[in-house]
């Protein structure tokens, strides 16, 4: 890999050991890769801020990076934590304290404090073209396919590396040749809220295993990409979408497979993936709905996840979310119109999940 003077100063050690180690790990990362050289993202989101996802291991690496006064060099933006700030999620007392650690060492280093799994909703939106070393699944997916920038699903450690250097690998979809589409989906029903939208994802997600273009009969809107992205990013590592009239630029086709997909097949999916006969809470906002934005439920009592504070009915968690909070100490089954969030609770958290469909649900 060819290193600037600059990088190999660092390397050597120059500018302290630490940040010589978080280097290396770039370096070794872009080799494994093939990427010819480093460059600067134009902004980072740090993955790995829960303490329920880091664990001990994770919060001695961010005490030792930020015990050596290192800063960010990039605007970097961070994603959820375990707790919510507001205090609206009860969690045990050790829980929350190795959680405020983590977080004090993330701001320390000087990343913003915006814990959100949408940083472009806070402040952090890319432009066509921009390299970005992102951590979140579905915001890269969103980056990519909205905006147009570049970006790959950066891991962790990754994340903090790139934010203390201002250097990422170059490699995957920051370069214009990994950008094309091998599918051509056909969608032949038009989603109408945001469970159905996330649906099709989780199918998309599942269908195909490579760029796809997504022939919709209606223009998305940014949530909907949002939840269509996440829900596809989660049942099947999908990155980008080409929407036409949506995605900037032009698609690049390289004799694209053609699929069709009709609203029974997405929902027979679902239906056979996710159902629970249990009572328990619902919630939204998986990824984060917009500041202010209300959502309510019928007949049931709900979390809503939002960056900041909203005001309509329901608990608010501010900063965090179940997939990543032990929400398993609150309920044993949970109801929510995000497949992301149902993938990750069943899998990971090991909860009953049933998905939050429009018979049960209204937007307001």
């Amino acid at each position: 890999m060819y290193l600037t003077r600059e990088e190999e100063r660092i390397l050597d050690g120059e500018e302290g050991e630490m940040k010589a180690r978080l280097l290396e790990v770039l370096v070794r990362l872009g080799e494994a890769f093939g990427a010819e050289r480093l460059v600067r993202p134009a902004s980072v989101h740090v993955s790995g801020v829960s303490y329920g996802t880091i664990g001990d291991a994770g919060l001695r690496f961010l005490r030792r990076v930020a015990g050596e006064g290192l800063r960010v060099e990039v605007p970097t933006s961070v994603n959820p934590c375990g707790i919510c700030l507001e205090g609206n999620l009860e969690v045990d007392e050790g829980f929350e304290r190795r959680q405020r650690e983590i977080l004090e060492a993330l701001e320390s280093l000087g990343a913003a404090p915006v814990y959100t799994c949408a940083p472009y909703q806070q402040g952090f939106q890319p432009s066509p073209g921009d390299v970005l070393a992102w951590g979140e699944s579905s915001a890269v997916f969103v980056a990519n396919t909205w905006f147009g920038a570049r970006a790959n699903r950066e891991g962790a450690p990754a994340t903090v590396a790139a934010a203390v250097t201002g250097r990422v690998p170059e490699y995957g979809l920051h370069l214009e040749e990994n950008r094309v589409a091998e599918y051509e989906v056909v969608v032949e029903f038009e989603p109408r809220n945001d469970f159905e939208w996330s649906a099709l994802g989780y199918w998309l997600g599942e269908a195909v295993d490579g760029i796809p273009v997504l022939r919709l009969p209606v223009r998305p809107s940014l949530s909907n990409v949002k939840y269509l992205g996440a829900a596809a990013a989660a049942s099947g590592a999908l990155a980008m979408a080409y929407i036409p009239g949506v995605t900037p630029g032009e698609p690049r086709v390289d004799d694209p497979e053609r699929v069709e997909v009709g609203r029974e097949d997405v929902f027979d999916l679902v239906e056979s993936r996710f159902g629970t006969e249990r009572e328990g809470l619902a919630f939204t906002g998986c990824p984060h709905r917009v500041n202010g934005e209300a959502f309510r439920f019928r007949g049931c009592d709900c979390y809503v996840c939002c960056p900041a504070n909203a005001v309509f009915k329901g608990r608010v968690l501010r900063g965090t979310c179940p997939v990543v909070a032990p929400i398993e100490e609150v309920c044993d089954a949970v109801y929510t119109d995000s497949l992301k969030a149902a993938h990750y609770l069943a899998s990971r958290v090991e909860v009953n999940v049933g998905p939050l469909g429009p018979e049960n649900h209204k937007s307001g």
